[in-house]
C-alpha cells in the first residue's frame, strides 16, 4: 500500500510523466502524470486540468490487460495524492 511510504529520488521524467523510487521500498516506484499535453515531439505543450488522472487512469488500465495476457509487469495500486495530483505506484 502506498500509505506511509516516502516518495524518493526521481529516477526519470519525461514530457508527461515523473518516476519516483520509494524511499521505504526500493522495490516499488511512483509513476506521476503531469496535467500536460504534447505535440510535434514536445514542441508544442500545453496545461490541460484532469489530463494526469486520465493518464493514469488509461495507465493502470494497460498495465492490469497486460498483466491478464500473462505478461506480468508490476502490481499497480492506483492512488490519489493531493500533492502529486495523480499517481500510479508500481511494484516491480
Amino acid at each position: 500500500m502506498f500509505i506511509g511510504n516516502k516518495v524518493g529520488d526521481k529516477v526519470i521524467e519525461g514530457k508527461t510523466k515523473i518516476v519516483y523510487l520509494l524511499s521505504d521500498d526500493p522495490s516499488k516506484v511512483l509513476l506521476h502524470s503531469k496535467d500536460r499535453i504534447t505535440a510535434g515531439d514536445g514542441e508544442r505543450a500545453h496545461d490541460l486540468k484532469g489530463k494526469a488522472e486520465i493518464s493514469t487512469t488509461t495507465a493502470k488500465a494497460i498495465f492490469e490487460l497486460l498483466n491478464k495476457a500473462g505478461l506480468l509487469l508490476a502490481e499497480i495500486i492506483h492512488v490519489q495524492i493531493s500533492f502529486l495530483d495523480a499517481g500510479t505506484l508500481l511494484k516491480k
